[in-house]
């Protein structure tokens, strides 16, 4: 995997992964800043009505929401396009006055950086759709609902992302991703969830993550994952770490689901089942056909010699 260009936020550079080039965003000045916070001296003193200010961004009037410390209770905030979000690193929390609702909902070129965001039942922290391309940078899900919705056609590098759905066993999934074009987390953590990741189909892409209390791990079903990548975590050299695992049943499910193209390194189960309802599943590359099974405890799958 190899990029060019310094990201995060603004406009498009290279950036690829086993040759494909997929968007990232380069630091540039933005056109024009808009100031949100609890001092009386900034423009607005609410995220959403700073963005909801905004009728004229495009690719050469771009803007950015600088939102100071406090937490702020919002409405649905729908990000236009070339419209982006920056936080206080560990002191900006969005709570949301809808739980019916995304409490930020993407559809164009965005980026989002250092805010916490507060995802009860029935709500859903990020939505990206109508093929957005997205780039998120340190933010702080607490659930236990779901994190990130992503639908059909979106774009979305992630990196420094923590899902803590504060107690084990509650309901939730962090990452919900439906027919992506590509999808690159880095550097992940996620605790105490139901479901970690549920990836339908796309390009899904997750380096550095930890997954732990969690009831499935990931979930790859319904439809065909093509070069999907697990691995490359230095901490513990597992793909994904179950540390003090209080579920005794967390598995990786592989229901029905060709896995095409795809390398799997350095993975490994500690709890009681490996993999759970494996139909008639390949991994190419790996050489591993596993059919028809029901259970198939303790799987291990290193690194290849010399790779």
């Amino acid at each position: 995997m190899t990029y060019a260009g310094t990201g995060p936020s603004g406009i498009q550079t290279l950036f690829q992964t086993d040759g494909q080039s997929i968007p990232l965003f380069k630091l540039k000045s933005q056109t024009k800043v808009l100031s949100v916070g609890k001092d009386t001296s900034v423009e607005f003193s609410s995220i959403k009505t700073a963005v909801d200010s905004v009728v004229d961004s495009s690719s050469s009037n771009r803007y950015f929401i600088d939102v100071g410390p406090g937490t702020y209770v919002e409405g649905a905030i729908v990000l236009p396009t070339y419209v982006n979000i920056r936080g206080t690193p560990g002191s900006t929390v969005i709570v949301p006055s809808d739980n019916n609702s995304p409490l930020i909902s993407m559809s164009g070129i965005n980026f989002i950086s250092s805010i916490e965001l507060f995802t009860p039942s029935n709500s859903i922290g990020l939505i990206s759709t109508n093929g957005a391309i997205t780039n998120i940078d340190r933010l702080l899900f607490f659930g236990p609902n779901i994190g990130i919705k992503l639908d059909t056609g979106t774009t979305i590098v992630g990196t420094e992302v923590v899902f803590n759905y504060l107690s084990t066993g509650t309901s939730g999934i962090c990452i919900l991703s439906d027919n992506v074009t590509s999808a690159i987390f880095s550097t992940v953590q996620i605790v105490n969830a139901d479901v970690g990741i549920r990836a339908s189909s796309g390009k899904f892409t997750l380096t550095n993550y930890t997954i732990k209390n969690t009831d499935i791990g990931v979930i790859v079903g319904g439809d065909t994952i093509s070069d999907l990548r697990l691995g490359n975590i230095d901490t513990c050299q597992t793909g994904i770490c179950v540390l003090s695992n209080t579920v005794p049943d967390f598995r990786l499910i592989v229901s029905d689901t060709d896995i095409r193209n795809s390398v799997i390194n350095d993975f490994e189960t500690r709890a009681m089942s490996g993999i759970v309802n494996v139909t008639s599943s390949s991994f190419s590359q790996d050489k591993l056909v596993v059919t028809n099974f029901d259970t198939i405890n303790m799987v291990i799958f290193d690194e290849k010699e010399g790779e």
